[in-house]
C-alpha cells in the first residue's frame, strides 16, 4: 500500500513535467522577487502561490522545470550530498534541559562534517533545506569549508505570510555569522512537494541529522522510495548519538516485529554513525560516489 501511495503521489508531480511539452520553451527561470529586485544566491524563485493543494500543474511544472535547468546550467550534475534535519536545534540550545547537551553536540557534528566533507569533496557541494536549526549548521560548515553551499527552499512563516522571497533564505540571528547569507546558490520554489522531492531526487547521498515530523517526512520517503526501486541506490545515513535516535530505532523494530517491512530491509533503515569522521570515511569509500 505505501509503495502504491508514493507511486500516485509521484504520478502526479511528474504529471506536471511532461502535460505540456510546449511550456518549457516558454518558461524563464529568473531570480526576481515580487519587488523586481535579485534575490542573492538564488538561480530561480517560484512565485508564493499558498498551500499546494491549492497549486496548478503549471506551477508545478515551473518548480521542476528549473531545477532541471539549475542542475544543467551550473553543472552539477553529479548532484549532491544532502543533510536534512531539524529547524529548531540550535547552537546553543535551552529550550530543553533534557537534551541541551545532545543537541549542541549534534550541531557542532552537523557543522565539522560538512565543513570537512566541503574541503575534501566539493565535487559533491552540501544541500541543505536552506534553514534554520540543522540546517544552518550544515550551510556554515559548507561556507567554512570554502565550499558552496546549496539551499533549496519554500516560503515559510514571514517569507509567506508577506509573499517574500527575499527572506525564504535563512540567515543566522546570532553567532560570528549572524545576518550573513550562508547560502550561495540555490533554489526557491512555489511548491514546498517540489521543494521537497527535488531534494530526494537532486541527492546522490543522504545524510540525516535528528528532527522532528519534517525531517520524518523526509527519511520514511527515501527509504521506501529506496525499498520500493522508485529511486537508483544511494548511500543514506542518520548521525549523531543514540539518545536522538532511540524512539526512530524501536519504531523500526516494532514494523520488522509487526511484518510491516521485512527482517532483509532493517540495514536500510537503520545506519547510524556517530561521529564526522567515521561518516566522512564511509562515504569516501562508497564505490557509488569514487568508483
Amino acid at each position: 500500500m505505501e509503495a502504491r501511495m508514493i507511486n500516485f503521489r509521484y504520478a502526479l508531480l511528474f504529471a506536471a513535467l511532461v502535460a505540456t511539452p510546449a511550456w518549457s520553451e516558454e518558461i524563464e527561470c529568473t531570480n526576481v522577487d515580487k519587488n523586481g529586485a535579485n534575490v542573492p544566491g538564488a538561480f530561480y524563485v517560484g512565485d508564493y502561490k499558498g498551500a499546494d493543494n491549492l497549486l496548478t500543474s503549471d506551477i508545478f511544472h515551473k518548480d521542476f522545470y528549473c531545477a532541471e535547468q539549475f542542475i544543467k546550467k551550473r553543472d552539477y550534475t553529479r548532484r549532491f550530498l544532502t543533510i536534512f534535519g531539524s529547524s529548531s536545534i540550535k547552537e546553543l540550545n535551552d529550550a530543553s534541559k533534557y537534551n541541551s547537551t545532545s543537541n549542541n553536540n549534534i550541531y557542532k557534528q552537523t557543522y565539522e562534517f560538512a565543513m570537512a566533507w566541503s574541503k575534501a569533496h566539493p565535487e559533491y557541494p552540501i544541500l541543505t533545506g536552506a534553514g534554520p536549526g540543522l540546517m544552518e549548521a550544515a550551510a556554515r560548515g559548507a561556507i567554512s569549508g570554502s565550499g558552496v553551499s546549496i539551499g533549496y527552499t519554500t516560503y515559510y512563516k514571514d517569507a509567506a505570510n508577506n509573499s517574500d522571497a527575499s527572506i525564504a533564505y535563512w540567515k543566522p540571528l546570532d553567532g560570528v555569522d549572524k545576518g550573513k547569507q550562508i547560502i550561495s546558490d540555490g533554489l526557491i520554489f512555489s511548491s514546498v512537494s517540489a521543494r521537497e522531492t527535488l531534494m530526494i531526487l537532486h541527492s546522490a547521498a543522504a545524510i540525516f541529522a535528528p528532527g522532528g515530523s519534517g525531517t520524518n517526512w523526509e527519511i520514511f520517503q527515501t527509504l521506501e522510495m529506496l525499498k520500493s526501486n522508485q529511486l537508483s541506490d544511494i548511500p543514506v545515513y542518520m548521525l549523531g548519538d543514540s539518545v536522538h535516535w532511540a524512539a526512530y530505532e524501536s519504531y523500526i523494530n516494532d514494523m520488522v516485529a509487526r511484518g510491516t517491512i521485512k527482517e532483509s530491509e532493517r540495514e536500510n533503515f537503520i545506519r547510524f554513525v556517530k561521529t564526522p569522521d567515521e561518516l566522512k570515511a564511509l562515504l569516501e569509500n562508497n564505490k557509488r560516489l569514487f568508483p
